[in-house]
């Protein structure tokens, strides 16, 4: 090999020196970033200062700088991912409609034949985590209809897109992080969901990191693999870190007694399956109640069906905050395990509100005094106890289901005044 020129060895005593020097690194990386096509020719000032403020956090989160620039300078926003997120059918759905869409018969069918297929899987997954197996079945279901639909977005420009919208930035920024992780471990660009949920069971990011399990002992989780096995035992351990409680009860169907006192209603209002026996809620197709701490839920109001929740629907909300996600999860699973459909069915004529009317109505309980956790437009807990408070404090029936009646009634409060 020959000699470097002088010249470079003239300039290596000069610059060595200076490279050691404290500041150096950070001055580079500052040169670097101006000098990095990607990221100095981006018209668009904030995505540009956003670029930057995430590939700074990466590094501290032990990315390396040049994984970094280049993950975020080749990622683009992704305009459809915002009209997506406006528009989740768990969140923009009455209970009813969203569990009628997640249970067509043909999904019903599907899990059954899945069931038999990978018993042998399951069964192990069961033993291993305590996770039933017609819970997973139902999740890989809803998430992707058992693996047809696992996304076809590219996880980093999603979540870059979110950040730069705002929304929920610190949680989408920790997710974005996690995805530069990720792909460098698989060698591979990622994609996914809208909000850049992965694999099978749409496991976000730094849930991967957290839960992901190589049960096929391949030497990586692959939950994109054409075998569901790692991402259903993912799935698996992850709702056993979320507080899943082996052999217990996660929901169930009961009869609520005429002139029962919806004060008792709500998912924190926990009582005992004695308590709950003696206010007269019964299992609609007898027996006993399953033991555990349990919450009464009306998702369509007193004309509806109703459940006690247990601790495990808690764990499946940690998975999905959606209590009709996590509902559809339940319902799904006991069809799929052969149970019959609801014995209460869901109203046959549901008003749908538009979110400016959920809105209206957040607007004025709020002016009333009533806390309903913001004015965002979506029916959470907060807005359904708020409304059950109303309801009480008025004398009506207090299951904390929004309805026209209701907004109609909010608007005359106000204006007596």
């Amino acid at each position: 090999m020959q000699d470097p020129p002088k010249v470079i060895r003239w300039f290596t005593l000069i610059a060595s020196p200076i490279m050691c020097m404290p500041g150096f690194l950070t001055i580079s990386k500052q040169v670097m970033a101006i000098r990095d096509p990607l990221i100095a020719t981006m018209g668009d000032k904030p995505l540009n200062i956003l670029r930057r403020e995430l590939a700074d956090a990466a590094v501290r989160q032990g990315v390396p700088y040049a994984q970094a620039i280049d993950s975020l300078g080749q990622a683009e926003l992704q305009p459809e991912v915002l009209a997506r997120q406006a528009h989740q059918p768990e969140f923009v759905s009455t209970p009813a409609r969203y569990v009628r869409m997640a249970l067509p018969d043909a999904r019903i069918e599907s899990g059954r034949t899945l069931m038999r297929d990978h018993h042998a899987l399951l069964t192990q997954l069961d033993a291993a985590f305590g996770v039933p197996p017609a819970i997973l079945l139902a999740i890989w279901g809803l998430e992707t209809d058992f693996g047809r639909v696992m996304g076809d977005v590219p996880v980093i420009g999603s979540l870059m897109t979110l950040c730069h919208a705002g929304i929920r930035r610190s949680v989408f920024t920790r997710h974005l992080i996690a995805a530069m992780k990720i792909a460098d471990r698989r060698r591979a660009p990622l994609t996914g969901s809208w909000a850049g949920a992965m694999g099978h069971t749409q496991l976000m990011p730094d849930t991967y990191l957290r839960c992901a399990t190589d049960w096929s002992a391949s030497g990586i989780a692959d939950i994109w693999s054409t075998s569901p096995a790692d991402a259903l035992a993912s799935t698996a351990r992850c709702l056993r870190q979320y507080g899943w409680v082996p052999h217990r009860a996660n929901c169930h169907e009961v009869v609520v007694p005429s002139g029962f006192d919806f004060a008792h209603a709500g998912p924190k209002r926990l009582k005992d399956a004695g308590a709950w026996h003696a206010l007269g809620i019964k299992p609609v197709r007898g027996g006993s109640l399953p033991i555990g701490a349990a919450g009464l839920i009306l998702p369509s109001g007193a004309t509806g069906p109703a459940f006690l929740t247990y601790r495990n629907f808690e764990a499946l909300l940690h998975y999905n905050r959606s209590s009709s996600y996590v509902l559809a999860v339940s319902l799904l699973a006991s069809r799929i395990r052969g149970e019959e459909d609801l014995v209460r069915p869901w109203p046959a004529h549901e008003e749908t509100l538009l979110g400016t009317e959920i809105k209206a109505m957040q607007t004025h309980l709020v002016s009333l005094g009533f806390d309903t956790g913001g004015i965002d437009g979506l029916v959470g807990p907060a807005t359904i106890a708020a409304l059950r408070d109303y309801q009480s404090a008025h004398r009506l029936t207090a299951d904390g289901y929004p309805t026209r009646a209701l907004l109609r009634h909010l608007v005359s409060t106000l204006g007596r005044g």
